[in-house]
């Protein structure tokens, strides 16, 4: 009998030495008291926003997507085998097996996000729930039509001295009967409120609502810019009903084998989530029939008899979350101690601890604390009661808590670590679905996101005025009046002509070249080493033998070894979409007024026409001499290299290095105009639209280059990869809120297209001739990627050939940006006719004024990371030269260490000549930007100087000199489209230099003005 307990026992021992006796049913359990939660009280009102259709079609679509990754999720809880692999007992687990270092540090951040945010939100529940039971009491016993009203604030500072206290317990573990307490508190409260709906409901004779919801209008007191905040704000909020996904692993991890724990697990989380999406649909919409469109935010609010039952039911609200903000506040505070105790540990404050006794406790037990622990964990707990008192709002913050955590926890990673583990090919069908899902639910969380903090700005919700909030608000708004108002040097008229410039060197290859710390457009290899007199000159010949070119390429660390390809026609397709647009998309509004309705579409669809054939001929000089068997050509250089003489390779340098510092000077002027735009938008909006609201740019412009100076001081672009990640997705944001309110605007008139056939009036035909020509500089500049089509042609894998691919994507990637500015260029000519602004975003009138500004802040915030893609490649090549040039001078071959206290690494490597250089370019660049702040005029010189050269006469000559075209029809057809390009270049150069010379002749002082 012994021997069989010592088998039984050895049996229920897990591969790693733990006993696990978890069953889908304790699963099932877990998982039930993991999703449901305080988020259940808002679904009535939820439904109420969407209506009976969607609102139930939301709950089910969100169970549905939680349910399907968390089968997904299930799968990676051992890698790399979901069966047999190594076990991960947590989710960061998981993301560490899967994923690499950055997707770790991303996933961190953002659990600790959701975990702070959850407390700020609990803190905020508890206080409506505690002012629910005194407005109840108030109602029973004075009457229902008596003045009941409570602040909040006493109710938060009391949660937030009794969480001081529960925070103090070493961890969970200490903790365990308060969590039970609180699981039971959540069934109980869950319930109540179920059934008190249902009880409303049964007493009203029918049921209540529209099939869309709340109605917009003067009697229901919603407009349409509320109803569609709340719709957004209803989606983050059922969004945040259905996070569970941190603890899925956690969870699994107590499930016994066999069956396999993955198995075991996704029917658990069918049923779990399966029984919960019941409940949530029924609440929800027996919520939304007893009280119609104006259900309450939280649906215990609603009620008043029986008092007692909805006493009960807010404190199990109460007593719930007592307990559940000490399940995500003890992580927290294990994060930073462990973190700070590391940092600094010999430190007493952080390591000493203190014993004081217990007088209720048995003889000899004492709490054991460290001073750590005690100053910081309540810090900690009062600064998140103090936001919880500027944030008061209950559906807004759930909504905005949702959407933080639906996509990145429940989407992103499940599918990114489901496509890592079961190695899902790039570009099949499951992988095209995975990523539509993926996109999908950041669409709904991005809108979440931006309905939530829409309402909250509505609330008012810097400015409060209650109690304690009133002076933290109060604070808060005069530092961010004084942040946007700043010293005013002088008046600036803010121009209706404002060009663009687009972010399209964004791309990054898979790896690095070895010896080189730059990113693809920094490998440029135009060197300038010292020629026999001294004068700086080409270092390599254009047409060269391989042995030749093989050792000038590894001097100068321009090629890379061997690496595995995996591009796809849509991984190129997505690489030209983010290359090509960026900020210039908010001035093709402006362009299409200048031309009208026939000559705008047709000329952006010319353009659009003439840069596809270019890439076509371009795309097969990425091998040479064979377009599909030939050596590989690995940036645009390499290409003119192998098939042009060397004073062409000398001109592709000059255009590439001109348009690249252009481009910061363009770039520099942009984000001045941003920043007077939000500083007028506030001033607008606080002092009414007729307020003069003159501002200069030449502080601001001051501001943007000290940044850049910092930012300018690291090495190269792989060591700022993540400010190119956070440029491209600003530039998705800025340009898609542009069409938005363009459409919306237009709309709004109510009157039919604005506009002219032959576009926008002028003063005098001359004037109407040099914006013409700008608005066609404006066109053609957006259209030039070609500098990076090679290096994304170079991520390729082949069959088919790379070239063949190449030409499918660019025809995908340029028809689907044609589309989207012809969309954007037209619906902003239809919404202001001829008074069409030169950026869309600075149009008068244009509103909401704070999506406005979140517009105006993400091209800023494109714009800084953009102006470090074209600086850095100038600064290495400056840099190069200078080395090359006086390679003893001890002041370029120097370096000096500087230690960095807050630094991982601990120090930073500085070389002074570096320091000065690229200082003095940026600072160069700045006065070149306040001397001719007029973009419009610049950019259509930037469009002229590179369009020609770089999308139209390389491009036709090298396949000239590849297909070994003679004199005939098709070279006489290719010279002829190369002709009428320069004719065009030349036009706009000549209209764009007048224009500059006007407006310096009306401007008294340039550098008080930005237009």
């Amino acid at each position: 009998m012994d021997v069989e307990k010592i088998e039984r026992k050895e049996v229920e021992v897990d591969d790693d030495g733990r006993v696990r006796t978890g069953t889908v049913w304790t699963a099932t359990t877990h998982a039930i008291t993991a999703v449901i939660g305080s988020g259940v009280l808002a679904l009535p009102w939820s439904v109420a926003q969407m209506g009976w259709v969607l609102g139930p079609i939301a709950l089910i679509g969100c169970a549905y997507i939680t349910y399907y990754t968390a089968v997904l999720l299930s799968d990676c809880y051992r890698t790399p085998d979901p069966v047999h692999g190594k076990r991960n007992r947590t989710y960061m687990d998981v993301v560490r097996s899967c994923l690499g270092p950055r997707d770790v540090v991303v996933c961190g951040l953002a659990q600790y996000a959701i975990l702070w945010g959850t407390m700020v939100g609990y803190t905020i529940t508890t206080a409506t729930s505690i002012m629910a039971v005194a407005r109840t009491d108030c109602h029973h016993y004075r009457g229902h039509n008596a003045a009941c009203v409570s602040s909040g604030t006493m109710y938060m500072v009391v949660f937030g001295l009794v969480e001081v206290v529960l925070s103090q317990f070493p961890s969970l573990e200490k903790l365990t009967l308060i969590s039970v307490v609180a699981a039971v508190m959540s069934c109980t409260y869950s319930f109540v409120g179920l059934f008190l709906s249902a009880a409303k409901l049964a007493s009203n004779h029918g049921a209540r609502g529209t099939l869309l919801g709340v109605k917009i209008g003067a009697a229901a007191g919603v407009s349409a810019s509320t109803k569609t905040w709340h719709s957004l704000q209803a989606l983050g909020n059922i969004a945040f009903a259905y996070t569970y996904s941190m603890l899925l692993i956690e969870i699994q991890d107590t499930v016994k084998a066999p069956p396999s724990e993955n198995v075991t697990m996704k029917r658990a989380s069918f049923y779990g989530i399966g029984v919960t999406t019941i409940f949530y649909v029924s609440l929800g919409c027996i919520g939304y029939a007893a009280f119609g469109n104006a259900a309450p935010g939280n649906v215990l609010t609603g009620f008043d008899e029986p008092f007692w039952l909805v006493d009960v039911a807010n404190v199990a609200v109460v007593i719930h979350l007592v307990g559940a903000y000490q399940v995500f506040a003890q992580p927290i505070f294990a994060c930073y101690e462990k973190w700070l105790a590391a940092r600094w540990p010999e430190s007493a404050f952080f390591h000493h601890e203190y014993a004081v006794r217990l007088p209720l406790v048995g003889s000899g037990r004492a709490a054991r604390f460290t001073m750590c622990k005690l100053v910081l964990r309540t810090a900690f707990v009062a600064a998140t009661t103090v936001v919880s008192l500027m944030l008061p709002f209950f559906n807004a913050v759930l909504g905005l808590l949702g959407a933080i955590a639906f996509w990145p926890l429940t989407v992103y990673f499940p599918v990114t670590m489901y496509i890592a583990q079961a190695k899902v090919a790039r570009g099949s069908r499951k992988w095209v679905a995975l990523q539509a899902l993926n996109a999908g639910a950041l669409v709904v969380s991005l809108l979440a996101a931006v309905g939530s903090v829409a309402d909250m700005w509505n609330a008012n919700l810097w400015c409060r005025t209650d109690d304690v909030s009133r002076y933290i608000g109060t604070l808060v708004c005069r530092a961010i009046v004084a942040l946007l108002q700043g010293p005013s040097v002088g008046p600036a008229r803010d121009s209706p002509v404002l060009g663009w410039l687009g972010f399209r060197a964004l791309y990054k290859s898979p790896k690095p070249r070895p010896g080189s710390s730059r990113g693809p457009l920094a490998r440029i290899p135009l060197s300038f080493p010292p020629a026999s007199h001294g004068t700086p000159g080409l270092g390599t010949a254009g047409r060269m033998d391989k042995g030749a070119a093989a050792a000038d390429d590894v001097e100068t660390g321009d090629y890379e070894e061997e690496h595995e390809r995996t591009g796809t026609v849509w991984t190129a397709t997505a690489h030209i979409v983010t290359a090509v647009i960026g900020s210039g998309v908010l001035a093709l509004a402006w362009s299409v007024a200048q031309l009208g309705w026939v000559a705008g579409p047709l000329a952006l669809a010319g353009f659009a026409c003439v840069t596809y054939y270019t890439s076509t001929l371009l795309a097969n000089a990425y091998r040479a001499p064979h377009p599909v068997t030939g050596d590989r050509n690995r940036t645009y250089m390499d290409a003119v290299r192998s098939y042009l003489s060397p004073r062409e390779v000398f001109m592709c340098g000059i255009a590439q290095y001109v348009n690249l510092w252009g481009t910061m000077v363009g770039y520099t002027i942009t984000a001045t105009i941003s920043m007077v735009a939000i500083r007028q938008s506030d001033c607008f909006r606080r002092n009414g639209a007729g307020a003069h609201c003159d501002a200069s740019g030449t502080v601001l412009m001051l501001a943007f280059s000290v940044v850049q100076v910092v930012l300018s001081q690291f090495p190269g672009l792989e060591h700022i990869t993540w400010l190119s990640v956070v440029a491209a997705v600003m530039s998705f944001a800025y340009s898609f809120i542009g069409l938005g309110l363009s459409v919306g605007q237009w709309v709004s008139h109510g009157s039919g297209l604005g506009g002219r056939i032959a576009g926008a009036a002028a003063a005098s035909s001359t004037k109407k001739l040099w914006n013409v020509l700008l608005a066609l500089g404006n066109i053609a500049f957006a259209y030039t990627f070609a500098e990076v089509l090679i290096e994304i042609q170079d991520t390729l894998k082949s069959p088919p050939p790379e070239n063949k691919t190449m030409k499918k994507a660019a025809m995908y990637g340029i028809g689907a940006t044609t589309i989207f500015y012809i969309s954007v260029g037209c619906a902003g000519y239809a919404a202001f006719g001829s008074n069409a602004p030169g950026n869309i975003l600075t149009a008068d009138g244009l509103g909401p004024f704070w999506l406005v500004d979140i517009a105006n802040m993400c091209l800023i915030l494109h714009l800084i990371g953009a102006y470090q893609v074209y600086a850095q490649p100038v600064f290495a090549s400056v840099e190069r030269w200078a080395a090359s040039r006086w390679p003893e001078a001890k002041f370029i071959n120097s370096a000096y260490t500087v230690s960095i206290p807050l630094m991982q690494r601990g120090s930073v490597t500085v070389a002074p000549y570096k320091l000065v250089l690229r200082t003095v370019i940026v600072v160069a660049t700045t006065v070149v930007a306040m001397m001719i702040p007029f973009f419009n005029a610049v950019l259509g010189l930037l469009g002229a100087f590179s369009f020609w050269p770089l999308t139209v006469y390389f491009p036709i000559s090298m396949h000239i000199a590849q297909c070994k075209i003679t004199k005939g029809r098709k070279w006489y057809l290719l010279q002829g489209l190369s002709m009428v390009c320069l004719m065009i270049s030349v036009a706009v150069g000549i209209g764009s230099v007048t224009d500059i010379v006007d407006s310096l002749k009306v401007s008294s002082n340039p550098f008080k003005t930005v237009s």
